[in-house]
């Protein structure tokens, strides 16, 4: 099957890459270890769905530093797999691949390289706080890991290595501030409610805080949203790379 082939001319250059591959295993566990250590203690209420829970801040900036961190790295990801791919990709259709074939095989580049980094970072939480369902945790990570390396897809559309970089992190710097209860005090501004973040990151709070699965609804609008800039990447990335 040529997605088949497609998938892995596209994952070629990270299994033939051990630095970045470490890189990707090291950042997560480094930033999320080094959050635990040095934030220091003190209790905070937080409206979670509906449970109220009373948390250490140092806990919640070690379970905020991860989606930070995976989503970040995703988002460079997917930044440069557009800046990277598209000459090439225009070869393959004009070798006779199908343009949707192409397209499939780097979202799911996107994907995996998405579900790695997440993978790691919330096997570096675990291993600082006990997460009620490491498993919802888990997803919810991968979602918004996903759903800004899509974005860092279509940030490659349009801007270079240097200013797409830049870009991805106000983006995600935004994102994570606006929805951080640290900074809001529990209060997200209404405006924050249509962030990329936003259905994710309740997922993912009330995941590692409650043990109880409140936030459900969130998680469908979840995966709405990475529906819906999956399709923005296929659209754009699909008239890039017909000839």
């Amino acid at each position: 099957m040529r997605y088949g082939t497609a998938l892995r001319y596209s994952l070629r250059s990270y299994y033939r890459s051990p630095f970045l591959l470490a890189l990707l295993l090291f950042l997560p566990i480094a930033f999320v270890a080094l959050s635990f250590a040095v934030t220091p203690s003190g209790l905070m209420t937080l409206d979670i769905g509906e449970t109220v829970v009373t948390a250490d801040v140092k806990d919640i900036d070690g379970l905020l530093v991860a989606p930070f961190t995976a989503t970040f790295l995703a988002g460079v990801i997917g930044l440069f797999l557009m800046l990277a791919s598209v000459e090439a990709d225009r070869r393959l259709v004009l070798s006779g691949f199908r343009p949707g074939e192409v397209v499939l095989a780097r979202l799911s580049t996107l994907a995996i390289a998405s579900a790695y980094v997440s993978l790691v970072s919330t096997g570096a939480v675990l291993l600082h706080y006990p997460v009620g369902q490491p498993l919802l945790y888990g997803v919810s990570l991968l979602l918004r890991a996903y759903m800004f390396g899509c974005i860092g897809m279509l940030i490659g559309t349009y801007f270079g290595k240097t200013g797409g970089t830049y870009l991805v992190f106000l983006a995600i710097t935004i994102d994570i501030t606006a929805l951080d209860p640290r900074i809001t005090l529990g209060e997200v501004p209404d405006w924050a409610t249509y962030l990329p973040g936003y259905h994710p990151n309740q997922v993912l709070l009330d995941a590692a805080l409650t043990g109880l699965p409140d936030t459900l609804t969130h998680l469908v609008l979840s995966l709405d949203y990475a529906a819906i800039v999956t399709l923005g990447v296929m659209l754009v990335f699909r008239r890039r790379i017909l000839p």
